[in-house]
């Protein structure tokens, strides 16, 4: 990783160790989270108990009160939804907001930005930024990213959940969300994804996705590991 990107990082590990307002943190994002140096666009996302993924804080774009408070569903087409239901980091360009997610809700507000990425640190919660280079384009920036999604991790536990215990920041990784464990157990009724979908109101493709989360978090392969038929899949 570049000097300079460990400097950043170090900055920010500092700043999130003073365990800062969640408003004070994305403030601060907003102006050292940027490689290039320059600000960018900060934001949190959270999933509400109705399966909505909502802008609860936002800094550094043009109407920030805007976006705050917009709700999208997790079926949505939208890089946020892609994000919380496969916990991926998504990096996105412009053309990637234009092309393959032509419904994104924020498109008109990122005028200022190339690109951007969002990173999923809990099971809920997707911290997303935006900025004027190409992020894809800087050397050492996957790891930069990774190292700062678990330290937005750890500030998650330690701050929003209350919690010391590192050991809780490991158990709540692999926990299955509500929605997740309701579809294991439709799964374990030896349901189609496709069945699940229809019960649930979700699209086929977003159940397939969820499944593999479940799978992966259960450390298994799949329905066979269940000794279910895998005609599901």
């Amino acid at each position: 990783m570049a000097e300079s990107l460990l400097v950043r990082v170090q900055r920010i590990v500092e700043f999130v160790t003073t365990l800062p307002q969640q408003d004070q943190l994305v403030s601060f994002l907003s102006s050292n989270f940027c490689p290039v140096g320059d600000t960018c666009g900060a934001a949190i996302s959270r999933i509400d108990q109705y399966g909505n993924l909502e802008c609860v804080s936002a800094y550094g774009f043009s109407d920030n009160d805007q976006l705050i408070g917009h709700k999208s569903a997790l079926r949505s087409d939208s890089p946020g939804s892609a994000a919380a239901v496969t916990l991926s980091v998504i990096y996105l360009t412009r053309e990637d907001l234009t092309g393959r997610y032509r419904n994104f809700a924020f498109a008109e507000h990122i005028d200022d930005f190339s690109s951007a990425v969002l990173i999923p640190v809990s099971n809920n919660a997707i911290y997303g930024f935006a900025v004027t280079g190409i992020l894809q384009e800087i050397p050492g920036i996957d790891e930069f990213v990774q190292c700062l999604r678990s330290i937005f991790a750890f500030y998650e536990v330690i701050k929003l959940n209350g919690s010391g215990n590192l050991t809780s920041l490991i158990q709540e990784s692999s926990q299955l969300t509500k929605r997740q464990f309701l579809i294991l157990e439709l799964i374990k009724e030896n349901l189609t994804n496709a069945d699940i979908a229809t019960n649930l109101g979700y699209s086929e493709s977003t159940i397939r996705q969820e499944t593999i989360v479940i799978y992966r978090k259960l450390g298994i392969n799949g329905r066979k590991d269940l000794g279910l038929d895998r005609s599901g899949k």
